[in-house]
């Protein structure tokens, strides 16, 4: 994942204070324009990978395959994280997306759920 700054940096080649991430010394728009990496500013080559038909088919067909043998309780999970990986798409952050508050405390609305099951059995018990 790519750290964020709190504070922003000049970028080297346009001098703009766009630098926001940890390392980089290139802003967004300059390393796109560029075509280079915002943090060794060396030329990246494009390995845009072209995918026949036949080949999106037989990806499809092995995903049928895995999902079909797959315990209901994993096929729910992975359908969780496809949608969150959707959610966090359409907000506009990539896979090195910030977590939220909720998330990067490591507690999830499981764990929540469990505690306040025990705070209830505690109190029935007592």
């Amino acid at each position: 994942t790519t750290t964020t700054t709190t504070t922003t940096h000049h970028s080297l080649n346009c001098k703009g204070r766009e630098v926001r991430r940890a390392y980089h010394l290139l802003c967004d728009g300059c390393h796109r324009e560029l075509n280079v990496c915002a943090k060794c500013r060396e030329p990246k080559p494009i390995t845009a990978k072209i995918v026949t038909p036949e080949e999106e088919r037989e990806a499809e067909a092995r995903r049928v395959y895995e999902l079909e043998s797959m315990s209901e309780r994993q096929r729910r999970k992975f359908f969780r994280e496809q949608e969150r990986a959707k959610r966090r798409e359409e907000r506009g952050e990539g896979e090195d997306g910030e977590e939220s508050d909720e998330e990067s405390s490591g507690e999830s609305d499981g764990e929540e759920g469990r505690r306040r099951r025990r705070r209830g059995r505690r109190k029935a018990m007592r």
